[in-house]
């Protein structure tokens, strides 16, 4: 974008600004729809940001500059939210299925993928920007290849976009029941295979 390395202050503030702002407005939404599909309106937002990106420049105004960063945030925002709240709703929703208890699983499996996400993203990028040619170290007056540009506009908006849009179409089409169906649906009855051990624990107890 050729502009000043200040810029990156205002961006952060707006982006922490919108961070904030957001959880109260999402929980409301959320209430009138379900989790999952809040979790794809925000990343629908979070898609449309993304592609802004392909129309920045140099002579873009800072205030346009803060107000992507403070609408990403709150998008943003609403899928963090959203995820780590449908994660306690799918294990519950697991058990009323199968009557087996998989927090644990559940649980685990989550913090795998985000921590093998948040390892690999700055990898992948590198990866991307040198076998494209992005050239470090150049002033700030000097142009990349075009090569290192088209990876940069890859990362910032078209594999964002596709991903979020990706979301969108994973919890749009998902046949996650809302929460209040959720609370009122039949609870299965745990597996049988070890009752007669209940039962002889019982019977210990009762005796001693």
């Amino acid at each position: 974008m050729q502009q000043s390395e200040a810029i990156m202050l205002w961006y952060g503030l707006a982006y922490m600004l919108g961070t904030l702002v957001a959880i109260t407005p999402w929980v409301l939404v959320s209430k009138r729809l379900s989790k999952a599909h809040t979790l794809a309106l925000s990343a629908a937002m979070a898609a449309c940001v993304n592609l802004t990106w392909l129309l920045s420049g140099p002579e873009e105004p800072v205030a346009l500059y803060m107000l992507r960063a403070f609408v990403l945030a709150v998008s943003n925002g609403g899928m963090l939210l959203m995820g780590q709240s449908l994660l306690p709703d799918v294990m519950e929703y697991d058990y009323q299925k199968t009557g087996l208890r998989r927090e644990g699983l559940y649980a685990g499996l989550y913090s795998f993928v985000e921590k093998l996400a948040f390892a690999t993203a700055p990898l992948t990028l590198g990866v991307l920007l040198s076998s494209m040619g992005f050239v470090p170290g150049l002033p700030r007056t000097a142009a990349q290849p075009e090569s290192a540009l088209w990876a940069i506009t890859l990362a910032m908006a078209v594999i964002p976009a596709v991903t979020n849009t990706l979301k969108v179409c994973w919890h749009c089409d998902s046949g996650y029941p809302r929460g209040a169906t959720l609370a009122q649906s039949h609870r299965v009855r745990p597996p049988q295979a070890f009752d007669w051990l209940d039962n002889v624990r019982r019977r210990r107890y009762q005796n001693t």
